[in-house]
């Protein structure tokens, strides 16, 4: 069925898939590379609950039980205990009828809850958080112009969805591309890539890789 089984890091160390009849993921175990670990649950997952959640398990005993929509299947909340029963995470999710989220409410650090809104093709307006509020502007063509106080310029007509200047609070900031689209300059750092268009060395200003 193409599913992973298993996956070896270079010391040795060997995670192993589980799933289940019906090709869920239910769980990865970790053997160690000295075998003196065979079968270590580094997580494990369970449900339906009886109130539709499912719950997952990790190695240190923290379970997350995770809240979703039976409708369309968008999660709408994560609570996490510690083994103690402490409550470290609890997490409600909005959304509009467009299935955009429009609020993460965090209960537990209620500074850290943030909102967002939408224009009529679902793009982000505005976000508010912790962070502050930033407010988010497109092009005609749909290419973002402006997010809080930088705005981005669209100047490389072979790449016309590609921003070439960002001007920032602190400063305006250069990109340079190359006929892939490959970025190979950023304020004066040049960027390298392989025949696979894999980057593979960045040059700072100075000369240093």
């Amino acid at each position: 069925m193409n599913r992973i089984s298993s996956f070896i890091y270079p010391d040795g160390t060997k995670l192993n898939y589980v799933y289940s009849d019906s090709g869920h993921l239910t769980g990865i175990t970790m053997d160690s590379s000295d075998g003196q670990s065979i079968g270590h649950t580094v997580v494990s997952y369970h449900g339906p609950t009886a109130n539709g959640s499912l719950v997952r398990k990790t190695g240190n005993g923290a379970e997350t039980e995770i809240f979703y929509n039976p409708a369309n299947l968008r999660p709408t909340g994560f609570k996490t205990k510690l083994p103690d029963g402490s409550i470290r995470q609890d997490i409600v999710y909005g959304y509009d009828n467009a299935g955009n989220i429009t609020a993460i409410t965090d209960r537990i650090y209620e500074n850290r809850t943030e909102s967002f809104t939408y224009d009529n093709q679902s793009r982000l307006r505005s976000a508010s958080g912790i962070y502050g509020h930033e407010s988010y502007e497109y092009t005609h063509g749909g290419d973002l112009r402006k997010k809080g106080s930088t705005s981005f310029q669209y100047g490389d007509l072979s790449h016309v969805n590609a921003v070439t200047l960002a001007n920032t609070v602190s400063g305006p900031i250069y990109y340079g591309y190359d006929e892939s689209g490959n970025m190979v300059s950023r304020n004066g750092e040049s960027m390298r890539y392989d025949s696979f268009g894999r980057l593979f060395n960045i040059q700072s200003p100075d000369g240093r890789d």
